[in-house]
C-alpha cells in the first residue's frame, strides 16, 4: 500500500474532527493575521497614496520643441495633434505655446511682482477643457486678442475685466568696459497693452508635492508645472501677438517654445496592481511618441505618471520585510501556539494511530498521512489568515501608509483594500511552513509508537516532556554573546595585543553579536523561559503554596496534578512568559524610548524658549558690522518673560608648540543667568556638579566639554595658550589682529543643554579686553534661553524675540520645548512603529489567552473520566472547579513571574546599550509608566477570563455518560 492511499484518510480526519484541527492551525492563523494584514496595509496604503498622487498630475506627458524664427503653422500643428491621437491608447492631445521672461503693469504703472519666477505668455487653444479641468483652473479661454490673468495678479494691481494691462519686454544690449572693470548698459523695452477678459483661479491640490506650489493660494495658476505667471491667450492670436518684431526683439533671449500637451486613457494603461507593468507599458508609449516625434521635431519627455508610480514601487517589498522582522515574535508566539495544539491532538488521536498500525500501516505510511494532513491544515490557515488579516489591516494601514509613503504624496483612506498576489503567496508560504515546522516533531514521535503503547488508555509518552536543553543553551549563549559585543565593542579587540588571526576570528565573532543584537531580547526570554519551565518539575510544586490557602484539603491533588503532567504545564507557562516578556519589553522600551527623545528636545533647546540667531551680515565686506548686540537686552522686558541668559559664539585658536593648533567653537556665557534660566542637571557635569559654573565668574577661567579634552590630552587646573583673530575692512581692504591669551581649565561637562556643539565655555565678560568693535565683528551666531511664566504663551514670547533679534541685526529661528515635543509626539515614523508593536502585543495576548484557554479545556476534556470519578466519590462541581483553577493560577503565576522578569530585564539591557551617536548627551533611562502597568494588568485579567471559561464545564460533567463511555 502506498502512501498515497492515505490522502483520502488525511481529508477525511481533518473534517472529521473539526476541533481538533482548529486547535492545530489556531496559532498560525493569528500569526498569520497580523503578517498577512500588515502586507495587505502596505499594499492598500500604496495604492491610496498612487491614486491620490496619479490624479494629482495634470497632464501625462509633454513634447519639447524650441523654435527661435519659426513655428509651424495652424495647420501643421493641427496634423502633429492628429498624428499623435492616432497613437493607441492617447486620448487627447493640443499644442501649448510659450513666450517666457515678460513683466506686467497696470496702466497707472504698477508692476506685478512675482514670488516665483518671470511671467510668460501662454497661447491655447479655445477647446482646452481637458487643460483647464485637469489644472483645477475655474476660467475660461480668453476671447483672441485679449488675456487672461491669475487673480493673484489682477488683485496686486487692482485690475478688472475690462482694464488694460502692458506687458514689458527688457533687453539689456550693453558690454563690458575693461578698462573700468564696469558694464555700459544699453535697455531697451518693447511693450504691447491688452484688455483682460478672464481672471483665473486654481484649486490647490493636497497632494501637490510642489513646494513652491504649496505655499500658494488659490488665486495663483501654474500651468502644466510651469515656473511663472501665465499670460494666457487663444491659440488664435499668436501670430498678431508673436510677430516679426517680437521674434527679432526677444528671440536671442527667449525662444518660443511649442509643446504638445498629452493625455492618455489611464484606465488602459494603469494598473496599480501591476505597477512594474504600468511602468513598462508608460515606457512603450514614450518611445512610441519619440519615434513619431522625429517626423514633426519634438521629443518627449518622461511621463510624471511614472516618476510618481516608481517613487512608491522600491520600497513595498522593503516594508513588508520589516514588518516581517517586526512580527518575529507574534510568528514564534503563533508557531508554538500551533506546537501546542499538535500536541494536544497527539494525545487525542493515538488510539487512532494504534488502530492504523493494527490493520498494517508501517510507520513511513502514518508519518506520510499526518504531514500531509499538516500541509493542508498549513494551506487552510493561510486563507484563514488571510481573511483575518484583512480585518487587521484596517488598523495598521496609518502605521503602513508612515513606513510605505517616504517622500512619495498623496492620501490614503481605510476604505482602499488591495491584496496583491505576493500577500496571497507570503499567507500560503507561512502558513504551510509554519504548520509543518509545528506538526513535524509531534507526527514524528507519534508515527514511532508501539501498538501496545499507542493502543493504552493513558500514555507516558504523550504527558511526558521531551525537553533537551541543548538548543536553549545555546541561544542564551548567543544572547549573552550580543550584549558582550555591544558592551565591549569592536575596539576593545585591538587593545589585547592579541596576534592578527585571533583579532581576526574574534572581530567576526563581535560583528556577529552586534548584527544579532536587534533580536537578543527575544532569543534571552525564549531560552531563559524554556529552561526554567521546562528544566525541572520542582519549580511546579514548590509555586503551588500560593494557592495552598485557597485550594485548602484539594492542595494535595493540585501539586499532583501539575506535576503528573509537565508537558501540560511547561507549555502553559512558555505561552504565559513568552506573551508577557514581550508585552514588558515593547511598553517599556517604547516608553523609555519616548521619554529619551523628549529628553533629547528639552537638551536641544534648554528651556522653554530658545532662540538661535545669525548675523545678517549685510555690510559691504559681509561682516558683522550692523549687528547691535545691546539691543537684546530687551529680552527681559518681555510679557510673560522670568529669566533670560544670552550667549554668543565665536572662535578661538589652541596654541601647540608655538604653532596655530585647532579652532575651538566657543561659547561666551552669563555662567548665573544661564544656571538659573536652563538649570541643568547634574549629570551633564563631570566629578562635580552644577555650581561648577560659578567658577566662570572669575576672569580667564574656562570649561570644557569632555570629549575635546580628551582628544588634546587636557585635565582640569590646565593652562592652555589661545589667541582670537579679528578682522576688519578699511575701503574693503582686510585687516588682521591677533590677541594671545591664557586661559584656566576649571572643570568638564559632558555637553551643555542648548549648546551641544560647543568645546569650549567662557564666561561672557572675560574678553573684554578685546575692543568691543574686534569681538562683535566675528560673533558667528547668538542666541538666547528664555523662561516663561506659567500663565504665558510660549510662542507669543518667542516672536516678540524673534523681532528684537532682527532688530539688532539677526536672522532667528526660534524654539519653544512645548512646541518640538508635540512635533515629536506628532511624528509618524516613531508613532507608527509604536502602534504596529502595540498591535501586535494585543495580537500576543490572544494568543496567550487562546492558548491557556485551549490547554485547559483540553485538560478538562480530557480528564473528564477522571473528574467524574472524583465527583462519584462526593467531590461538588465547585470543588471541580477550584482544582482546575489551582493548577491554573499557579501555573500562571509561574509564567507570569518568570514573563515580568524576563521582560523587564531584557527592556534594561536593550535600553542600557543601545546608544546614538551624536553630539547630544543625554541619559537614558529606563520609565515605567501606566502603560507598563495597564499591559500586566490586561494580561492577568485575560488569563483569568480563559481560565474561568475554560474550567466552567468541569463542574457541568454528566456521570452517568462520562462513566459509561468509560465502561463503569
Amino acid at each position: 500500500m502506498g502512501p498515497l492511499s492515505f490522502v483520502r484518510y488525511s481529508f477525511e480526519s481533518i473534517l472529521r474532527n473539526r476541533r481538533r484541527s482548529l486547535f492545530a492551525i489556531i496559532g498560525v492563523v493569528l500569526a498569520l493575521a497580523l503578517i498577512t494584514g500588515s502586507s495587505i496595509a502596505v499594499d492598500s496604503s500604496a495604492y491610496g497614496i498612487l491614486r491620490s498622487a496619479i490624479s494629482s498630475v495634470d497632464v501625462d506627458f509633454t513634447t519639447d520643441m524650441s523654435m527661435y524664427n519659426s513655428m509651424p503653422d495652424e495647420t501643421e500643428r493641427n496634423e502633429a495633434v492628429a498624428a499623435i491621437g492616432a497613437v493607441k491608447n492617447v486620448e487627447e492631445a493640443m499644442p501649448f505655446i510659450l513666450l517666457d521672461g515678460l513683466t506686467i503693469a497696470s496702466a497707472s504703472g504698477s508692476v506685478y511682482q512675482s514670488s516665483y519666477g518671470y511671467a510668460y505668455y501662454a497661447f491655447i487653444p479655445e477647446d482646452s477643457d481637458r487643460l483647464l479641468e485637469a489644472s483645477r483652473i475655474s476660467g475660461d479661454v480668453p476671447a483672441p486678442g485679449t488675456v487672461g490673468l491669475p487673480k493673484a495678479v489682477t488683485d496686486e494691481l487692482s485690475v478688472n475685466i475690462g482694464d488694460v494691462i502692458t506687458c514689458s519686454m527688457r533687453r539689456d544690449s550693453g558690454y563690458y568696459d575693461p578698462l573700468n572693470y564696469t558694464w555700459v548698459s544699453n535697455v531697451t523695452y518693447l511693450n504691447a497693452t491688452f484688455v483682460v477678459s478672464q481672471i483665473w483661479t486654481q484649486e490647490r491640490d493636497e497632494g501637490d508635492d510642489d513646494y513652491f506650489a504649496s505655499t500658494l493660494d488659490n488665486r495663483s495658476v501654474i500651468l502644466n508645472g510651469r515656473w511663472g505667471t501665465p499670460i494666457v491667450f487663444d491659440i488664435a492670436s499668436y501670430p498678431s501677438i508673436v510677430n516679426s518684431s517680437v521674434t527679432s526683439f526677444w528671440s536671442t533671449y527667449y525662444p518660443v517654445q511649442l509643446h504638445y500637451l498629452i493625455w492618455i486613457d489611464r484606465d488602459e494603461v494603469i494598473n496599480l496592481a501591476n505597477i512594474r507593468g504600468t511602468l513598462n507599458d508608460l515606457e512603450f508609449m514614450q518611445n512610441r511618441l519619440n519615434a513619431l516625434g522625429t517626423g514633426y521635431g519634438f521629443t518627449v519627455g518622461v511621463s510624471p505618471l511614472y516618476n510618481k508610480l516608481e517613487s512608491v514601487n522600491p520600497t513595498l517589498e522593503g516594508v513588508k520585510l520589516i514588518f516581517i522582522a517586526l512580527s518575529l515574535p507574534m510568528i514564534a508566539l503563533g508557531t508554538y501556539l500551533s506546537v501546542v495544539g499538535v500536541d494536544l491532538g497527539v494525545s487525542m488521536r493515538k488510539r487512532e494511530v494504534g488502530i492504523l498500525k493494527s490493520r498494517g500501516a508501517s510507520n513511513r505510511q502514518v508519518f506520510f498521512s499526518l504531514i500531509f494532513e499538516s500541509l493542508v491544515l498549513g494551506t487552510s490557515a493561510a486563507v484563514l489568515g488571510l481573511v483575518l488579516g484583512v480585518f487587521v489591516s484596517r488598523f495598521l494601514v496609518e502605521v503602513a501608509l508612515s513606513f510605505t509613503s517616504g517622500g512619495a504624496t498623496g492620501q490614503t483612506s481605510l476604505t482602499d483594500l488591495k491584496i496583491d498576489l505576493s500577500t496571497i503567496e507570503l499567507a500560503v508560504l507561512f502558513g504551510v511552513g509554519l504548520m509543518f515546522l509545528s506538526s513535524y516533531r509531534p507526527f514524528k514521535r507519534v508515527s514511532k509508537t508501539d501498538i501496545a503503547e499507542a493502543l493504552h488508555h493513558y500514555s507516558p509518552m504523550v504527558v511526558q516532556v521531551d525537553y533537551k536543553p541543548r538548543t536553549d543553551i545555546i541561544l542564551l549563549s548567543v544572547s549573552v554573546l550580543s550584549v558582550a559585543s555591544v558592551l565591549f565593542g569592536i575596539d576593545w579587540i585591538g587593545t589585547r595585543g592579541w596576534s592578527w588571526i585571533t583579532q581576526l576570528i574574534f572581530g567576526a565573532v563581535v560583528i556577529f553579536g552586534v548584527l544579532i543584537f536587534p533580536v537578543m531580547p527575544f532569543l534571552l526570554s525564549l531560552s531563559v523561559i524554556r529552561l526554567l519551565t521546562r528544566g525541572s518539575r520542582r519549580l511546579y510544586s514548590k509555586f503551588t503554596w500560593l494557592v495552598k490557602g485557597w485550594t485548602k484539603e484539594l492542595h494535595y491533588l493540585v501539586e499532583k496534578n501539575i506535576v503528573r503532567n509537565p508537558r501540560r504545564a511547561s507549555n502553559l507557562c512558555v505561552i504565559i512568559s513568552l506573551a508577557l516578556a514581550f508585552g514588558l519589553f515593547i511598553s517599556v522600551t517604547m516608553e523609555s524610548s519616548m521619554a529619551y527623545e523628549k529628553e533629547r528636545v528639552k537638551f536641544q533647546v534648554g528651556s522653554d524658549v530658545k532662540l538661535d540667531a545669525n548675523p545678517r551680515g549685510d555690510s559691504p565686506s559681509g561682516s558683522t558690522s550692523q549687528v547691535n548686540l545691546a539691543n537684546l537686552s530687551r529680552l527681559g522686558s518681555i510679557s510673560g518673560v522670568d529669566h533670560v541668559a544670552i550667549f554668543e559664539r565665536t572662535y578661538l585658536f589652541l596654541d601647540t608648540y608655538g604653532y596655530y593648533g585647532p579652532y575651538i567653537d566657543t561659547t561666551m556665557l552669563d555662567p548665573s543667568a544661564y544656571a538659573e534660566t536652563v538649570k541643568p542637571s547634574d549629570f551633564y557635569f563631570v566629578h562635580s556638579d552644577s555650581d561648577m559654573l560659578g567658577r566662570l565668574e572669575e576672569n580667564g577661567t574656562v570649561i570644557l566639554t569632555k570629549s575635546f579634552a580628551d582628544s588634546y590630552f587636557l585635565l582640569v587646573g590646565d593652562t592652555l595658550r589661545v589667541h582670537a583673530e579679528y578682522t576688519t575692512y578699511n575701503n574693503g581692504t582686510p585687516t588682521t589682529t591677533t590677541w594671545r591669551f591664557s586661559v584656566l581649565v576649571v572643570g568638564m561637562v559632558k555637553a551643555l543643554p542648548g549648546l551641544a556643539y560647543s568645546s569650549l565655555f567662557i564666561g561672557i565678560h572675560s574678553l573684554d579686553f578685546i575692543p568691543e568693535q574686534n569681538l562683535t565683528q566675528q560673533i558667528s551666531s547668538a542666541g538666547a534661553f528664555i523662561d516663561v511664566r506659567g500663565d504665558a504663551d510660549a510662542g507669543t514670547v518667542a516672536d516678540s524675540a524673534k523681532i528684537i533679534f532682527d532688530e539688532a541685526g539677526f536672522y532667528a529661528n526660534a524654539y519653544t520645548m512645548e512646541g518640538e515635543i508635540a512635533a515629536l509626539e506628532r511624528d509618524p515614523a516613531f508613532g507608527a512603529l509604536a502602534d504596529f508593536l502595540y498591535l501586535e502585543y494585543a495580537m500576543s495576548i490572544v494568543i496567550m489567552s487562546v492558548g491557556v484557554g485551549l490547554i485547559i479545556f483540553v485538560a478538562v476534556t480530557d480528564r473528564e473520566q477522571e473528574l467524574a470519578c472524583i465527583m462519584a466519590r462526593g467531590s461538588s462541581g465547585s470543588q471541580m472547579r477550584k482544582i482546575l483553577m489551582g493548577e491554573s493560577l499557579t501555573l500562571m503565576a509561574i509564567g507570569l513571574i518568570v514573563g515580568a522578569i524576563i521582560g523587564v530585564l531584557t527592556s534594561y539591557l536593550f535600553n542600557t546599550l543601545t546608544t546614538t551617536e551624536s553630539f547630544e548627551v543625554v541619559p537614558r533611562r529606563m520609565v515605567f509608566t501606566y502603560v507598563t502597568w495597564v499591559v500586566v494588568g490586561v494580561s492577568i485579567g485575560s488569563l483569568l477570563l480563559a481560565s474561568l471559561l475554560a474550567t466552567a464545564r468541569a463542574g457541568r460533567v454528566k456521570l452517568a455518560e462520562v462513566l459509561r463511555v468509560r465502561g463503569g
